[in-house]
Order: C-alpha cells, then sequence, then structure tokens
C-alpha cells in the first residue's frame, strides 16, 4: 500500500471514529433521558417507608460501643461502612434523614492510633469533633477516646513539649471539658501518666453515670502511691468499668456512690469504700490479706469472680467478706486447685444469703463433705445452679437432693465427665412429673470429648420400656416443656435437645 493509500485510509477511520463518538454520545444522551424518567415514575420501596421508619432503622444499625472498642480499622475506612456516615452516601434523602437526626450522632469514638500525625497535628480533629457532636442537638453524649501506641500523645517526663505524636494530652483535656456538661458515657484508654494530665477531678460532669478506664499495657510508668483522681464532680456516676490492662489501685473514684464495678482489684478496698455497691464482677490479682480479716457488705446483690484480661485465674476473695444481701454468686473461674471451694460452706454461713443462682466449680478433693454442706444452706431460695468439672459423687448428691430444691428451675453442668446417663434420665424425668409444684424448667449438659451420647439406654416411662439412644430420651422428657442443651462429642440435633460438638 502506497502512501497516499495509507494516508486515505487514516483519514476514513477519523471519519469513522468521529461517527461511532457521535453515535455513542446520542446513545449516552438517551439513556440518561431513559434513566430521568424511571426515576420520576418508579416507586422505589425504601424511599416509601415514613421517616419515623427510617430513622428507627437507622438507629438499630448503630454500633454499640463494645462494637466501636474492637475496631481497629483507620477512622476513613470505618466511617466509610459503618452507621451513621455510612447511610450518606446511599441518597439525597437518606443524607438528609441521617444529618436532622440527633440520636444518630450522640455516640463518638476516636482511636487517635488510626490519625495520621498531619491530621492530628492541625486542628482537623477538634473539627471533626465539634461537627459530629453539634449534629446530636442537645441530647447526652457518649464519648470513646483511645490510643494503644506508646508515644501518640505527650511524654509526662517532658509535660510540655511533643513525644512521638502531636496531640498532646492538653488538647485531648480541652475537648473533654467543653463537652463535659453533656457526657453521659464516657471511655478513655490512655496509660496512666497521660490520664493525669486531663485533670478529670477538675471538670463537672453533671450528667455522667457510666464510664470506662482503660490502659493500654504500654506504660512503664505506673505509681501506686499517687493514683489519678478522676470524676470527683459526677454526682450521677454509678458505673465504673477499669477493663484492660487497668486496675483499680490507679484511679481514685468516687467510691461511695457507685452501685456497679468491673475490673481488676488488687485489695478488698472496693467492699469498703463502695458501701452502695450493688454488683462486682472482678478480676483479682494477688494480694496479702489477714485470715481474720472479714468485711461485712451489706448492699451487693451481685458478685462475679473472673479472669483477668491476661487470663489469669482469681483468687478467693470470699473467704474475707460477708455479704448478706447476696442474690448472685458466679465463682466458676476459679483455680480447680485453690481455696475457694473450701471457703463457701463458711461464707453461706456466715453470711446466710437470699442467693437464687449459683455458678461454682467443684474441686473433687472436697465435692462431697463441701457440697453436701453447702446445698442445704440454699433449699429454700436455690433458682439456677450451674456446676463446672462436675465429679459422679457429685452429680449423685445432686440427684437425690431435688426435693431439698423447690425453686430450682435451671440447672447446667459445664466439663462433665462421667455422666450416669440412667440416673440423669431417672432425675429429669422426676423433675416433670405433673404432681411437682416447682418443675425444672432448663437443664444443660456440657461433656468433656469422648462422652458417648448415642449410647442406648434402657427408661421406664411409666410402665412402658424403652431402649433407645440418649438423645432420643431426652427428646421424650423435652416435649414435657424441659428445655434441654446437650453439648458433647456429636452434633446433633433432636426436637427440644441440642447437642453440639466439644473442640
Amino acid at each position: 500500500m502506497t502512501t497516499s493509500d495509507l494516508r486515505r485510509r487514516l483519514v476514513e477511520l477519523d471519519a469513522a471514529i468521529i461517527d461511532r463518538k457521535s453515535a455513542l454520545a446520542e446513545l449516552e444522551r438517551d439513556r440518561a433521558t431513559v434513566e430521568s424518567q424511571l426515576y420520576a415514575t418508579s416507586t422505589f420501596p425504601v424511599l416509601t417507608l415514613p421517616v419515623e421508619v427510617v430513622v428507627e432503622i437507622f438507629t438499630m444499625c448503630l454500633p454499640t460501643i463494645e462494637e466501636l472498642r474492637e475496631d481497629e480499622r483507620k477512622i476513613s475506612e470505618r466511617l466509610e461502612s459503618t452507621a451513621p456516615t455510612v447511610f450518606l452516601g446511599v441518597c439525597r434523602t437518606w443524607r438528609h434523614i441521617a444529618l436532622s437526626t440527633p440520636a444518630l450522632w450522640t455516640t463518638l469514638s476516636l482511636g487517635f492510633d488510626n490519625i495520621g500525625d498531619t491530621v492530628a497535628a492541625e486542628t482537623k480533629i477538634e473539627g471533626f469533633v465539634e461537627w459530629w457532636l453539634n449534629r446530636a442537638g442537645l441530647g447526652p453524649l457518649s464519648i470513646a477516646f483511645r490510643t494503644r501506641r506508646r508515644g501518640l500523645l505527650l511524654s509526662a517526663a517532658v509535660p510540655l513539649t511533643l513525644s512521638g505524636g502531636p496531640f498532646t494530652p492538653s488538647r485531648m483535656r480541652d475537648v473533654i471539658h467543653r463537652y463535659a456538661p453533656r457526657v453521659e458515657y464516657l471511655e478513655l484508654e490512655l496509660p496512666q501518666e497521660h490520664m493525669r494530665h486531663l485533670r478529670l477531678d477538675s471538670a463537672v460532669f453533671p450528667l455522667l453515670r457510666r464510664a470506662t478506664l482503660e490502659d493500654s499495657g504500654f506504660s512503664p510508668l505506673y505509681d501506686f502511691n499517687n493514683p489519678v483522681a478522676v470524676f470527683t464532680n459526677a454526682p450521677h456516676l454509678r458505673d465504673l468499668h477499669v477493663i484492660h490492662w487497668a486496675t483499680l489501685s490507679y484511679y481514685t473514684p468516687p467510691s461511695s456512690q457507685l452501685t456497679r464495678f468491673e475490673g481488676k482489684i488488687d485489695d478488698l478496698a472496693l467492699f469498703t469504700l463502695a458501701p452502695n455497691l450493688t454488683e462486682a464482677r472482678c478480676a483479682t490479682g494477688a494480694f496479702d490479706a489477714p485470715t481474720s480479716m472479714i468485711i461485712i457488705h451489706r448492699r451487693l446483690k451481685s458478685l462475679a469472680l473472673v479472669k483477668s484480661y491476661i487470663g489469669t485465674n482469681p483468687v478467693d476473695i470470699i473467704q474475707h467478706l460477708t455479704l448478706p444481701a447476696l442474690q448472685c454468686l458466679y465463682v466458676s473461674d476459679t483455680d480447680p486447685d485453690d481455696t475457694t471451694n473450701l471457703s463457701l460452706f463458711p461464707f453461706l454461713l456466715r453470711s446466710s444469703p437470699p442467693l437464687h443462682t449459683l455458678a461454682a466449680r467443684v474441686n473433687k478433693d472436697t465435692a462431697s463433705g463441701m457440697w453436701e454442706h453447702c446445698l442445704p444452706l440454699l433449699k429454700t431460695t436455690l433458682e439456677n445452679l450451674e456446676v463446672h468439672s462436675p465429679s459422679n459423687d457429685f452429680h449423685s448428691i445432686i440427684w437425690s437432693s431435688l426435693d431439698s430444691f423447690p425453686r430450682l428451675h435451671t440447672l447446667s453442668f459445664v466439663d462433665s465427665a462421667g455422666v450416669d446417663y440412667t440416673a440423669l434420665l431417672r432425675f429429669l424425668r422426676e423433675t416433670t412429673r405433673p404432681s411437682r409444684l416447682a418443675k425444672l424448667q432448663s437443664f444443660s449438659l456440657v461433656c468433656r470429648p469422648g462422652a458417648f451420647l448415642e449410647d442406648r439406654v434402657g427408661s421406664f416411662y411409666g410402665t412402658k420400656y424403652c431402649l433407645d439412644e440418649i438423645t432420643t430420651h431426652l427428646a421424650m422428657i423435652a416435649n414435657r416443656g424441659m428445655d434441654i442443651h446437650i453439648a458433647g462429642a456429636d452434633k446433633t440435633y433432636v426436637k427440644h435437645v441440642r447437642s453440639t460438638r466439644v473442640l
């Protein structure tokens, strides 16, 4: 092909391209017109909902403060996929509804680890906080600020210079103090020395009811002899959580007004400084207390001893307590070799509590003697019993003690070994007799791996003898109205009986 031929061919191709582009542009115009007509004439069901229904749906989509606490994504990523900001990019109607609904903006959670230094160095953080919380109107606020990277905030050793990060405690302090009159819930995760700079003792929190204090665990500068005073001017504060690496001895809260506490304690001061406490969930570190030391707390209704953040078992503190108002006691997280089992009987004897819920671990060395003494003390009040690591001896005690617990509604065995299923079936049948005034409503059995729930056993139902698998017998009993949950080596579902695998 000659040069002139090639030039002519290029002209032809250019002309064809222009024609195609014109045709494509016309098609795009036609499409836009049809799309506009479609939107103008179509009905989208979600857009026909009343505004109050949409608001309710939006509210149900809001993450909990616990979910926000565990969300470690960058702030930009979280805002793109989490309510309420996710609604802003859907359509104009949803954006308007979201921005004009104060209830969607009352909770703000910021992790400063996930904010770039460029943003933190300017006033953009304060501007973002103001933009967000102003949309909450005059409603009460829930605010959570946290950092888990050492050095992001101001160093305590150099009070007024930057160290590794531009967002200083003084800036955080100013934000907290500005919104303190409207804060109903406050959550802070900071090292102790940084918490001190926030001056939480000088801020006035007239609405504050709940607070959570955390520690990132990266600070070596804990000062147990100089705890941080917090919430001195929070007259309605009733609920305090001290979680993760923090312990109550890091702080000096207004303990006398607390009714609920959750966190780690290193001594028994909580039970003397908080006389109005009604619920305590404590991880307990090792501490020395005189054997003869007994503290009487007359208002505590619920006590749980739980594992610490790093998984250590709680130590026995009930040997030092007398709790005459106690209704719920949870000591199943204790180490099998600790003394809680031995302390339970004298505790119940001196407290005489109206205990209706008990979760405990059976110490195999003391099961028979100790529990035979404990159970009679609970016979008139006990409604819910959960026992961890029960032995065959303990099972026998329960099987023979049913009539001693006329109020018992829920019975659970966890990590159970050596179950006599014939005796179990006999026990459950007796609890569902029509003549019984108070029937067992729920029974749960979590077996150790190796339990043979497919074994066939024989049992009488009236005068009829039935030989069948254990789960079939349990289903027959469940048909009488009892909720039965069996977790073992097999995974089957038989009517009301749910059997799941234990790994």
